[in-house]
């Protein structure tokens, strides 16, 4: 594929405690903390298509069809198919979200086989790298932190959706746990409570970016007035926030008379030890209780500055939806008319209702194939996922009665969506089989006011996760094979604390709150006990490099005798006593904190290259951004690439670099690793001089060259 001048890719040229059982604080963990013991979970299950051949050439084919009769009826061409080195490349950041490494490049474009493109989208599809592509984007959708409040940590959350991508749950059974999820916050198996525990306290704000996300509406002004461009009422939104009415963020963590006991001990201990105390136990208590209960009245109270002549300010409302069939609800009025009669008369209408389950009924509404907005919504975000572009713009900001500008194009995609029974793995790979999604990408020449029409993907720059992670595969061999399982070792220090916390006798309970009391009354004396702890890890450290030094002498000695079966052995002795040879540990050094984006803190701290290119920062849905700026230049021209990739002895790419021999070799192997592609006539003839002048400092500015062009930035 030729470059398209009007897209601006410019030629290359040459630019010269305590002990962790009495520390709360590993519920809240930042990114340093180190994890508590316990097993983690199977990697990432083993996926497998569902659809057979026959079954996805069907599919694809109708998605082609209505793009190719829309295209034809507007008198657009369809861009020609891409060629091997763009569709690998595109391959791999769309699906496994980094660019493929030379090896992966040269045995695609090597291979002969009859369906090799298609073999490329299932063999990614189902490999650690997809869920790596997966995991960061629906963080930014849900707004995924490590921490959401002071002492609520984000982990069981992060943990659940990690869970959940690798598992490729369908999205509706992931929506309807989401919705109706109840319990302790930091409990296993809990971490579905996070999505309503991201909006606490904030009843009207979590049902707003409800209907935004999974129904594409944007209600948020309806919150304080009827909405200026609909005949929707403010009332109608209070009606869908009844849903959720009745809902509470603590739970009892420990029933029973064991629980009781636990509650009787914390009284009388605040009595006894006074104000410090109680704030250090309300603080374990915090941590312990924090959660849902309630499976939803089916009310709500509209605000007291209600101005509407349709109800009464502090009125109670009941649960009704705002389209389609009605939920199949109690009447809430009815059961507090009811109450009201057992308790004398008082006023039903501010007697709140019991608890109907109501928040199950709003997800099974919203969740059905029959709900119009739901299938829509997430086939369109798919599709913009895929193709770069939603077939309805803005795809989060619609109307029952929007249309797509190809309405046969959202109705196929609908109707896949629904036969597929949500499965939104299946349904990319329906989509990356498309003839659409195999041609040229369309790059600026495009009219942004005119609908897009789909000759082919759009061409955009990558996001913040797909620089990094691309970045980092440059420095570290097999980068898929080192990720983390869905359950971190972040996560298992909360449940783990969780646990010590909820089995606490109530002497147990004096102890640590007596500890975590010293906090507030005598914060030097509380950092003196948590720098012990630390200066005790050091002293076991230092303890293991002395005794694992002779050993290491010894093993030096072998290297120069070339003594392989010496070094055999004694490198067994060091492994045996947990040390590692110095050269591993200079790399482990060297390559800390290098590992793809899905496994990071959620979100990478401020200034992190991550941050740079547009990761968001998870207070507002869908908060990332892929807009250029002048500090993304200057960390590829003077940051990450100096530091990690061009100045280290242990990254791929450079070490792959000096083993090639001869000027032409080492030039293709740096354009396929970073371009995915061989240079053209000019491209050669120009490094070859260079590299001939003086290999070592042409390879690395030819390195340096590549990553700081637009070809590198751009998924084409």
């Amino acid at each position: 594929m030729q470059f398209d001048p009007r897209i601006q890719f410019p030629r290359l040229a040459l630019v010269p405690v305590l002990a962790a059982a009495l520390t709360v604080g590993a519920l809240t963990a930042g990114p340093g903390s180190e994890p508590s013991a316990g097993a983690l979970e199977a990697a990432t299950p083993v996926w497998q298509p569902r659809l057979t051949a026959t079954e996805l050439r069907e599919k694809a084919a109708r998605i082609d069809t209505a793009i190719d009769r829309d295209l034809k009826a507007h008198g657009v061409a369809a861009n020609p198919a891409s060629d091997d080195a763009a569709f690998v490349r595109r391959a791999y950041l769309q699906i496994a979200g980094r660019i493929p490494t030379a090896a992966e490049t040269s045995a695609f474009l090597q291979a002969r086989g009859r369906d090799k493109r298609g073999d490329l989208i299932d063999q990614l599809l189902g490999s650690p790298g997809h869920f790596a592509r997966m995991f960061p984007y629906w963080a930014d959708v849900f707004r995924l932190k490590d921490r959401i409040a002071p002492q609520v940590s984000g982990e069981p959350y992060i943990h659940y959706l990690r869970e959940s991508v690798a598992a490729n749950k369908p999205y509706d059974d992931l929506v309807r746990e989401m919705l109706t999820a109840e319990g302790p916050a930091h409990q296993r198996g809990n971490g579905a409570t996070g999505y309503f525990l991201r909006d606490r306290g904030m009843p009207n704000d979590n049902m707003a970016n409800t209907l935004r996300i999974f129904t594409g509406l944007r209600l948020e002004c309806a919150q304080c007035h009827d909405h200026p461009f609909t005949d929707w009422k403010q009332k109608d939104f209070f009606g869908m926030v009844a849903f959720t009415g009745g809902l509470r963020y603590r739970t009892s963590p420990v029933e029973g008379e064991s629980g009781r006991a636990l509650v009787e001990e914390g009284r009388r201990l605040r009595e006894e030890l006074g104000p410090n105390f109680a704030r250090a136990l309300a603080r374990i208590v915090q941590v312990a209780s924090t959660g849902l209960e309630g499976s939803g009245t089916g009310a709500a109270r509209l605000p007291d500055d209600y101005k509407y002549a349709d109800a009464a300010p502090n009125q109670l409302v009941t649960a009704h939806t705002l389209f389609g069939a009605q939920a199949d609800l109690p009447d809430p009025r009815e059961r507090a008319t009811q109450r009201r009669r057992r308790q004398g008369g008082r006023d039903a209408a501010r007697t709140p209702a019991g608890q109907v389950n109501s928040r199950g009924a709003f997800a099974d509404w919203l969740v059905s194939p029959a709900n119009p907005m739901f299938a829509r919504t997430i086939a369109n975000r798919m599709w913009k996922f895929t193709m770069g572009e939603g077939a309805i713009e803005p795809f989060d900001d619609v109307r029952l009665d929007t249309q797509a500008a190809n309405p046969a194009l959202m109705s196929a995609l609908e109707t896949l969506m629904v036969e597929l029974d949500f499965d939104l793995r299946e349904f990319q790979r329906v989509i990356l089989h498309t003839d659409a999604w195999q041609r040229e990408a369309v790059g600026a020449e495009t009219d942004p006011e005119a609908p897009f029409r789909f000759q082919g993907p759009k061409m955009q720059r990558m996001s913040a996760e797909q620089v990094w992670d691309s970045l980092v595969a440059l420095v570290v061999p097999d980068l898929d094979a080192k990720l983390l399982p869905p359950l971190t070792p972040r996560a298992e220090a909360v449940y783990g604390r969780f646990e010590e916390l909820t089995s606490l006798t109530p002497e147990g309970l004096r102890k640590l709150a007596e500890v975590e009391s010293l906090r507030y009354s005598d914060p030097e004396a509380y950092r003196a006990m948590q720098g012990e702890k630390r200066a005790a890890e050091r002293m076991e450290r230092q303890d293991l490099q002395r005794q694992a030094r002779p050993v290491l002498r010894d093993l030096a000695q072998a290297r120069r005798r070339g003594d392989k079966a010496a070094q055999q052995r004694l490198l067994a002795q060091l492994e045996t006593m947990g040390a590692d040879p110095p050269e591993l540990m200079r790399q482990a050094r060297t390559l800390q904190g290098l590992v793809r984006a899905a496994d990071l803190p959620q979100p990478a701290e401020p200034g992190h290259l991550l941050q740079q290119f547009g990761q968001s920062d998870r207070e507002q849905i869908d908060g990332g951004h892929r807009d250029a700026n002048v500090p993304q230049i200057l960390a590829l021209m003077n940051g990450f690439v100096e530091d990690k990739l061009l100045g280290n002895e242990f990254a791929l790419a450079m070490t792959a670099l000096e083993r090639a021999t001869g000027p032409e070799d080492r030039i293709r192997l740096a354009f396929l690793q970073v371009l995915s592609r061989a240079p053209d006539r000019a491209e050669l003839a120009t490094w070859t001089k260079e590299m001939e002048r003086d290999p070592g400092p042409a390879g690395r500015d030819l390195m340096w060259t590549l990553l700081n062009t637009h070809e590198f930035l751009f998924v084409r």
